[in-house]
């Protein structure tokens, strides 16, 4: 796994482009593939108004590849985790996110409940 301290000169440029435009990014530990794509294209766009001129990080999902999809920003303020202990992040954000939620009970009905109420609708089975 690549850490900000680790990348080239060409490498942080890129990072440093990318936070200055998602400042979200600076203590981020994960990217989606999709995110940098967007990204870039963004940052593409802005190279006419005088944006910076950054290539495509092919060496980000080379080397900082966690999971189909994600890889480990190496941005100046993230932790740099290993695999493990972004997938037990990860895996802590969903919990959260599901005990947070509301779960709906449903109610279970007999099956002559069920075919009065068909028929009542006007369904014949």
């Amino acid at each position: 796994m690549l850490k900000y301290s680790d990348l080239t000169k060409g490498q942080k440029k890129t990072i440093d482009a990318y936070v200055a435009h998602r400042p979200e990014l600076a203590n981020a530990e994960t990217l989606a593939s999709k995110d940098i794509n967007i990204i870039w294209n963004e940052l593409f766009a802005l190279r006419a108004k005088g944006g910076a001129k950054v290539g495509f990080p092919n060496w980000l999902t080379r080397f900082n590849h966690i999971d189909r999809g994600t890889v480990a920003f190496p941005g100046p303020g993230s932790k740099g985790l290993s695999k493990a202990e972004v997938a037990t992040l990860e895996k802590s954000k969903l919990q959260k996110i599901l005990d947070s939620s509301e779960q709906d009970v449903v109610e279970s009905i007999s099956d002559d409940e069920f075919m009065a109420e068909l028929k009542a609708n006007g369904i014949e089975v």
